[in-house]
């Protein structure tokens, strides 16, 4: 788009009579009249310009001119033609421009590859090419012939590939045709793509993600299997602001606990004995996800003790718990129908909305989890008005234990019949994909907490290669990960991705923030120790509002370089664990009323719990 403030130059591309001042003008601007459009501007509006609104050129008479020795030059090199040819070269100039120009060098390697080229070097050469004896540069058609070199076309392609953005090999192959040229040249760039490092940590998949389903062994007897898991973030009322949901993964009954989300693993475990053991027994398995308060040692150690098989979904992979999660969004359903617009209603409302809950039919089963756990359904207000006596079926004593296994039988059976159905369904939203131990993968970063690379938006896709130490089952796979990252070994299939790679097995991966590093654009600044804590505002990181801040001592500078840190940035170095372990006066403040009231304004800067303990 061309702007001016002179209206009649609108018209130049449709004027069919074009002044002497014009012409040189419309000769450089013919090449872009297909898709270029002249737009007039008010001249108050046209900032640029700027030039005619100076004093000194208000006036242009014959006579100023004469009497300006710089006007009066430009106006004689214009009558002699010169500044046509300024233009020309001009446009001659943008010409060249938009053609690759091969530096000396690379000429000199394509000439001298031409000798060690079998088909070059004999009498005869290939179909079609020509040489330039100017250049030595062979030709076919209007692109350079490249000799049969690997090391030149690995060049070759290496410059495109990388300097247009790493984008596919058909964009690549398209771009290095305009110019260059040889024999399989298409396969060569998609070969060279495919094992291209770079490409395979910037780039996402497109493909369906791996791993088929494996659903959970259906257990032969209620509460023999249950799942647990949190609803968090429900407003405070009498002091609970979570619930706690346990689930019988055979008849589907479940409690719904009400917790505040600080509780601990001993103050879980306590849940657990008076709202589950005390009706149900002790089950054989417990599934649940990687929370703190199930990896704790004290909880592990209290299920060891109990002869209760703990069975921890892989890190982010809410799918091995799918029977909560499913459970989560029905009774959630359930209570924003009973508490509407007043939220603060919802713990009065949690008895009833259990009740529903265990009360409905449960599609997988095909009966109510009432029935299911006792084999006939509650009575409710609208059973008050019983049939008549001589209309009910009279039953024998043994005949309801009968009844009951007969539904227990019946429930196994439509489980086994759901999972099928769940999974054939699951399946055709994954690709099968087995790794075996040795073999490198990529590891996808998308739940990774990186120091240096802050922004998810542009933050590499993957990362490694990384070697697969342990097959934990077909879906799981322990990865041997540098010592820097702090997260848990185990990764589920769909976080996996394959590398491609001729490179040797000591290829160095991305580097990875240490947990004692901080890092502030080019620059990596280790922490030497945390010495002091403060509430305070921090406008560097947070616009409003106040922020939990540490006062961190830098490895290899004086205490006058210290400086006050906020939690986000220290919260996964070995020292803030070593600070909150020692400092007394850090965890009776997070005890501490006005702490917990920041904490629920500002969930992020003030966390509930640290290190799995309130």
């Amino acid at each position: 788009m061309v702007i001016t403030d002179h209206r009649p130059l609108i018209h130049i591309p449709t004027q069919p009579n074009i002044g002497r001042r014009h012409v040189p003008w419309v000769s450089v601007l013919s090449q872009y009249m297909g898709y270029m459009k002249i737009v007039n501007r008010k001249g108050s509006d046209n900032d640029s310009d700027a030039l005619s609104r100076r004093e000194d050129l208000a006036d242009l008479t014959e006579e100023s001119i004469i009497n300006n020795p710089i006007l009066k030059k430009k106006f004689e090199d214009y009558d002699a033609g010169i500044f046509e040819k300024e233009l020309e070269d001009l446009r001659e100039s943008l010409t060249e421009m938009t053609h690759l120009q091969c530096d000396g060098q690379l000429i000199t390697e394509i000439c001298n590859g031409y000798l060690q080229d079998s088909h070059f070097n004999g009498t005869t050469l290939p179909a079609g090419v020509t040489l330039d004896p100017n250049t030595g540069l062979y030709w076919i058609t209007d692109k350079i012939y490249v000799p049969n070199l690997s090391t030149i076309k690995e060049k070759l392609i290496t410059e495109f590939h990388n300097t247009a953005g790493h984008p596919d090999y058909e964009r690549t192959y398209a771009v290095i045709l305009r110019s260059f040229y040889w024999p399989n040249l298409k396969r060569d760039v998609k070969s060279f793509v495919k094992l291209c490092t770079k490409c395979q940590r910037i780039k996402p998949r497109t493909d369906k993600p791996y791993g088929s389903s494996m659903p959970l062994p259906v257990p032969t007897r209620p509460w023999d299997s249950v799942s647990m898991d949190f609803i968090t973030n429900l407003p405070n009322v009498d002091g609970y602001d979570a619930i706690l949901t346990v689930v019988c993964t055979l008849s589907k009954m479940a409690h719904f606990i009400p917790c505040n989300s600080t509780v601990n693993s001993r103050q879980l475990a306590k849940l657990f004995l008076d709202n589950v053991y005390r009706l149900h027994g002790l089950p054989r398995f417990l599934i649940g996800d990687r929370d703190t308060r199930y990896t704790s040692h004290f909880f592990k150690n209290l299920m060891l003790e109990l002869k209760t098989t703990l069975c921890l979904s892989t890190a982010y992979h809410p799918q091995s718990d799918g029977n909560t999660e499913r459970c989560h969004r029905t009774i959630e359903q359930i209570l924003r129908a009973f508490v509407h617009t007043d939220h603060y209603n919802w713990l009065s409302s949690l008895s009833l909305a259990e009740f529903a809950y265990n009360n409905n039919v449960h599609s997988s089963i095909g009966h109510s989890p009432f029935v299911a756990n006792y084999g006939f359904d509650p009575r409710t207000p609208y059973n008050l008005i019983d049939p008549p006596i001589d209309i009910i079926p009279q039953q024998k004593d043994d005949s309801v234990l009968e009844r009951l296994l007969t539904v227990h039988k019946l429930i196994v059976d439509q489980l086994h019949i759901a999972k099928a159905k769940q999974k054939h369904y699951a399946d055709q939203r994954s690709t099968p994909k087995q790794f075996d131990v040795g073999e490198r993968v990529m590891l996808s970063t998308q739940n990774l907490k990186l120091l240096n690379q802050p922004s998810k938006k542009i933050r590499s896709r993957y990362f490694g290669p990384y070697k697969i130490v342990e097959k934990i089952s077909s879906r799981a796979f322990k990865l041997d990960l540098p010592s820097n990252m702090k997260v848990h070994p185990v990764f589920h299939i769909s976080l996996l991705k394959e590398f491609n790679s001729l490179m040797p097995e000591t290829e160095i991966p991305d580097n990875i923030p240490s947990s004692n590093d901080m890092i502030y654009g080019d620059d990596t600044f280790f922490v030497h120790s945390i010495i002091n804590h403060k509430i305070a505002n921090h406008p560097a990181t947070y616009a409003k509002g106040p922020a939990l801040l540490f006062k961190v001592k830098w490895e290899g500078y004086d205490s006058s370089e210290d400086s006050w840190e906020p939690y986000v940035n220290v919260k996964r170095t070995d020292c803030f664990e070593e600070y909150y372990k020692k400092s007394d006066k850090f965890r009776l403040l997070i005890l501490s009323n006005e702490y917990k009231k920041l904490s629920s304004t500002y969930a992020s800067r003030f966390p509930k719990t640290f290190f799995g303990n309130p």
